[in-house]
């Protein structure tokens, strides 16, 4: 199962349920009953999701999740808060938290979230992953450029390429379009299979068409 889960909360009974309740579900949990332990954790150790408490001796769940993000790290964070905190943890929602769970927990609120928050830190790691390997690339098949443009072709093409669908690459003349098809192609499931370019200026209308679409039975009588 992707990414750890770290559960930070002062109410020890409260933090312990919550990991025993998660660990029975599968998922691997470790806790800290304050603000500091729980920095020390999440700097120490990569967790998908960290759900902490808004209030903490030393470090609160928001100061937390500020570290979190001045250090930049992918976790996605989920707020304890109780009814006096509600506009707080929203104010943190807004700023980049994933949700906030009010006391009383409702547990089924708490397994609802926390797979969608996994899924999103899994997302968040792959675009970094890919970020990383562009932000290195002067070649990308046979296409050639560092620039930003070039670097958001790269990103596209990688996206494209898996899919199945049918795609329509438009652009001026000699600006590379076949380059692109083929960089889709060589990074596509099919990539085993041929690459057949067609110079379309080399046939007649009717006859291109027909080649690629097909034609209705008695068209040409």
């Amino acid at each position: 199962m992707p990414g750890k889960i770290l559960i930070a909360d002062d109410e020890r009974h409260i933090a312990e349920g919550l990991q025993m309740l998660l660990a029975d579900d599968g998922y691997e949990v470790d806790m800290a009953t304050d603000g500091k332990a729980a920095w020390d954790l999440i700097e120490s150790g990569e967790y998908g999701v960290v759900l902490a408490d808004l209030r903490m001796p030393e470090i609160d769940g928001l100061e937390l999740f500020s570290r979190m993000r001045e250090a930049n790290i992918a976790s996605e964070m989920i707020i304890i808060t109780g009814k006096g905190t509600v506009d707080s943890a929203k104010e943190a929602m807004r700023e980049g938290a994933y949700d906030y769970l009010e006391k009383p927990l409702k547990i089924d609120r708490l397994k609802e979230l926390i797979p969608k928050a996994l899924e999103k830190f899994v997302v968040k790691q792959a675009n970094r992953s890919l970020e990383e390997r562009l932000a290195n690339l002067s070649r990308f098949g046979d296409l050639i450029g560092q620039s930003e443009e070039m670097k958001q072709i790269y990103g596209t093409i990688e996206a494209a390429a898996p899919s199945s669908a049918s795609m329509f690459i438009i652009g001026e003349s000699g600006t590379g379009k076949e380059l692109v098809a083929r960089a889709i192609h060589d990074r596509s499931t099919r990539k085993k299979g041929p690459f057949v370019a067609i110079n379309c200026a080399a046939f007649p209308r009717e006859i291109l068409e027909n080649e690629l679409f097909g034609h209705e039975k008695g068209a040409f009588t």
